[in-house]
C-alpha cells in the first residue's frame, strides 16, 4: 500500500531529521541552540511537514479503508491515481508549513549565571497577533479536529463491517485467510488512529489554549507542559513503526531481511 509507505516515510523523516535536533536542544542542552538560524528553521518546517504528511495520510488511509470494506471491493486502483492523493499531501502539507520556515528565529539572552543562550523558536510580531491567532486556529481545524473527526468515523465502519460480517454458505481456507489478513488491517488503522489521537491532541489542544486562553500564565509551567506535550507528539512516529511491525506480516519479513 503506497499510503502505508508514503506514512513511513514521513515518520522516518521526524525521526532522523528531526528528533536528534529537539534532544539535544531540550535535554542535552536545556534550550540552548547550537546549530544556528538556517538550522533553526529547517527542523522546524521539517518537522512540521512531516506532521501534517502523516496526518493528512493517514486520513486518506482510513477513508481508503472504508471504501475499500464497505463496499465490499478490492483497494487495488490503477498506479497512476495512487499517485494522486500522495502528491496533493505532499503539495498541502508543503504550503501549510511555511509559516514555520519564516518565523523560526533563533535570539540570544545573557544569564548571569550561565552566560549566553540562544533559543530557537517561532516568532511572531505583537501587530501580527491576529494573523498569529487564525494561523493557530486553522491548523487545530484542519490538522486535528477534522482529520480525528474523520478517521474516527471511518474507523467505526470498518470495525463494524470487519469484525460482524458472516460470510454466507462454508468458509473455504483462502476466504478465512483473506477474512484475518482484513482484520489485522483493521486492528493496524484502529491502532493508528487512536494513537494519532492521544499522541497529537495534547499538543494542538496546549497550542490552542496558550493562544487563545489565558490558562497558561506561569512560565514554569507554560515550559513543562510544552516539553511533555513535544514529547508525546514526537513519540507518534515511534509507535507508528511499532504498530507496522507487529501487525504487518510483510513488515516483519522485510525487517528480518534487512538484519539477518
Amino acid at each position: 500500500n503506497r499510503l502505508l509507505v508514503n506514512l513511513v516515510i514521513s515518520d522516518l523523516l521526524a525521526a532522523l531529521l528531526c528528533v536528534p535536533f529537539n534532544i539535544d536542544y531540550y535535554v542535552v542542552r536545556s534550550e540552548d541552540w547550537i546549530f544556528g538560524t538556517a538550522m533553526c528553521g529547517a527542523v522546524n518546517y521539517i518537522k512540521t511537514v512531516s506532521l501534517y504528511v502523516s496526518t493528512n495520510t493517514l486520513v486518506a488511509m482510513a477513508i481508503d479503508r472504508c471504501l475499500a470494506v464497505t463496499s465490499n471491493l478490492r483497494s487495488r486502483k490503477p498506479t497512476k491515481r495512487l499517485y494522486i492523493p500522495i502528491i496533493f499531501i505532499w503539495v498541502a502539507s508543503l504550503l501549510l508549513a511555511i509559516p514555520d520556515l519564516v518565523f523560526s528565529d533563533t535570539v540570544q539572552f545573557h544569564f548571569g549565571d550561565i552566560g549566553d543562550v540562544t533559543y530557537c523558536r517561532r516568532m511572531w510580531s505583537i501587530d501580527q497577533k491576529l494573523a498569529y491567532r487564525s494561523k493557530s486556529l486553522l491548523i487545530f481545524v484542519l490538522q486535528f479536529a477534522i482529520p480525528a473527526i474523520i478517521m474516527a468515523v471511518c474507523s467505526l465502519l470498518v470495525v463494524r463491517t470487519v469484525w460482524w460480517r458472516k460470510i454466507p454458505g462454508i468458509q473455504c481456507g483462502w476466504q478465512i485467510k483473506a477474512m484475518e489478513r482484513s482484520r489485522r488491517k483493521s486492528f493496524l488503522l484502529v491502532v493508528l488512529v487512536i494513537s494519532f489521537i492521544v499522541c497529537l491532541g495534547p499538543s494542538h489542544i496546549y497550542d490552542l489554549l496558550r493562544d487563545y486562553g489565558n490558562v497558561l500564565q506561569k512560565e514554569v509551567a507554560n515550559t513543562m507542559m510544552f516539553y511533555i506535550f513535544e514529547a508525546i507528539a514526537m513519540s507518534n512516529c515511534v509507535i507508528n513503526t511499532i504498530a507496522y511491525v507487529a501487525v504487518d506480516n510483510r513488515m516483519r519479513k522485510y525487517i528480518k531481511r534487512l538484519f539477518l
